[in-house]
């Protein structure tokens, strides 16, 4: 994940600040809301609201304090609460307002109401507990009352009773207070009548089982986070949101995006950065060393090749193999333009045509492919070196190689055409005649320079790169999968050669700036022609160094 943060830190960041502008904007925006809580003490069954016991009625405190917080957000208490408000506010508006909370105490719940104004927000906190404690006031007072008109009832049929009892005492001549069902009736009228006035005190003294213990007041402020916490929350969101579209851009777009990635993908030393260049994606035959020697383009190419010499300061290497892992990578651009890049420094240079399938350098080049190429010389030397000792064959090579190869436009810049494309391209490559082939162009030329197919298209360039013996990788940013450039690495490697380095090809940065190893500024052309300055490769050091190592004159090349 540090991985992936560092590759995307600047999507990170620009989300993460984003957050934190969004949460002071909502902050700002939004509406102060403002929270008023009053406190409700139950009394379930209180001894001061009753003459009678009733203790053996009690149920569980938690679940009558939860049965009486479903009563608090009753439509009942909420249109007793409204009308009790009087200013407007509906029941259905206090409903929405109001929750009701139990905390460790269950004998204790919490009325908590929310409005746009602290007062409003009190006074409905407030009404609700008085409606629901008169709610409950007078549905006990009901019950009681209803309880005692039932009794008063039985005390009618009673006192009738009691009548005609007297009446046929009286009648018989009897005693009537000695007349056991007379007396029966009066102690049972008795009874029923103090009961009933024992419920009459009960209705008279009940106050609704609940007291408001704490009423609400006006909250100083609006209830939420401030302007700082907002601030500070969004910020934490938009860097968690950042990491997931960093993680998802990652995961799902495995492309390679810059120099570091490309290098720690590979374990391989970035040797140059090419940008973006709007002629050489427009065009097909664009070189952009011979034809804008002065952009950000050839100055990179420019640091490429010194890369590439660096390189070889003990032990100069002057031949290069460039491929990439699929096609559209850039490639053949990379090995026209860097060919072009060492003629101009002096260098005796030839571009090998090595792509057999889709062959592009010379259309860049601007030489004809219809003649005789790299595949007839493969074939002519072939057919003709059988039964041939070595020297022989080399021989023959090198006069096969002298109607194949073509002059460019450019100074000490020529190309060995592919010629026509064969049914079986990686069996010519790997044949002997390829090793006379590179054998001879490396004794008459100072650099030799072979495009060669995709890595993990074809096994083309796996075939012809121990033959080469050094190889450029190619990797072009927003396009290459970084799964492609871990297997084109280890495809190369498998080969036991030297690879060189990686090319990072369409790099975005900065017009102007050729981001080579030194990150080199491209300057403009001057005003004014200037002396050139002699390359000291250029009939200089490589100059002396051809004319006394016996080295042959190079196959004549045609224009």
């Amino acid at each position: 994940m540090l991985r992936i943060v560092r590759r995307q830190v600047l999507l990170v960041v620009l989300v993460g600040v984003l957050g934190l502008l969004v949460g002071g904007a909502v902050h700002v925006v939004r509406k102060p809301h403002y929270e008023a809580s009053a406190d409700l003490l139950l009394k379930q069954n209180d001894p001061a609201e009753t003459v009678t016991d009733q203790t053996t009625n009690n149920v569980d405190p938690a679940r009558y304090a939860a049965a009486q917080a479903i009563i608090l957000t009753s439509p009942a208490v909420a249109q007793r609460a409204a009308a009790a408000l009087a200013d407007g506010t509906t029941a259905q508006q206090i409903t929405d307002a109001v929750t009701v909370a139990s905390g460790d105490n269950t004998d204790v719940l919490t009325i908590s109401a929310t409005s746009g104004d602290a007062g409003r927000a009190a006074a409905t906190a407030n009404a609700v507990g008085a409606a629901y404690i008169e709610s409950n006031r007078l549905n006990d007072v009901a019950a009681l009352q209803a309880a005692a008109a039932g009794i008063q009832t039985q005390l009618d049929t009673l006192s009738r009773r009691i009548v005609d009892l007297t009446s046929t005492a009286v009648a018989r001549g009897g005693n009537v207070a000695a007349d056991p069902s007379l007396t029966a009736a009066n102690a049972q009228y008795s009874e029923l009548y103090s009961r009933q006035q024992d419920l009459l005190i009960d209705a008279s003294l009940k106050r609704g089982d609940a007291q408001l213990v704490s009423p609400a007041t006006a909250p100083p402020g609006p209830s939420g986070l401030s302007m700082l916490k907002m601030a500070v929350l969004g910020l934490l969101l938009g860097l968690v949101v950042g990491l997931a579209l960093a993680w998802l851009r990652e995961s799902v777009g495995d492309r390679v995006r810059s120099r570091e990635e490309l290098q720690e993908l590979s374990d391989l030393a970035v040797l140059g950065e090419l940008p973006r260049d709007r002629q050489t994606q427009r065009r097909e035959d664009h070189v952009a060393v011979i034809t804008h020697p002065t952009g950000a383009f050839a100055e990179s190419v420019r640091s490429l090749r010194s890369n590439i010499t660096f390189l070889g300061i003990d032990s100069p290497i002057t031949s290069v193999l460039v491929t990439s892992a699929m096609p559209g990578d850039g490639k053949t651009t990379v090995a026209a333009n860097l060919a072009a890049s060492f003629a101009q420094a002096g260098l005796r240079t030839v571009v090998v045509s090595a792509d057999l399938r889709r062959p592009r350098v010379e259309l860049l080049l601007g030489v004809d492919n219809s003649k005789h190429g790299l595949t007839g010389v493969l074939v002519e030397a072939a057919r003709q070196g059988r039964g041939v000792p070595l020297a022989g064959q080399q021989a023959l090579a090198r006069q096969a190689l002298s109607g194949a190869l073509r002059q460019t436009t450019t100074e000490n810049l020529s190309i060995l055409p592919s010629g026509q494309c064969p049914p079986n391209p990686a069996d010519l490559l790997a044949s002997p005649q390829m090793d006379f082939v590179l054998e001879v162009l490396g004794e008459h030329f100072d650099r030799v320079v072979v495009d060669a197919s995709p890595v993990l298209a074809v096994t083309d360039a796996a075939v012809l790169a121990p033959k080469v013996g050094n190889v450029l990788l190619v990797a072009s940013s927003g396009s290459t999968r970084r799964r492609a450039v871990s297997r084109m690495v280890s495809a190369i490697s498998a080969t036991r050669v030297s690879v060189l380095g990686v090319v990072l090809n369409r790099a975005d940065v900065d017009k102007g700036i050729a981001t080579g190893y030194y990150g080199v500024e491209a300057y403009d052309a001057p005003s004014t022609p200037r002396e050139a300055v002699p390359s000291p490769t250029a009939g200089g050091v490589a100059g002396r160094r051809v004319a006394t190592d016996g080295r042959h004159a190079p196959p004549a090349a045609t224009d």
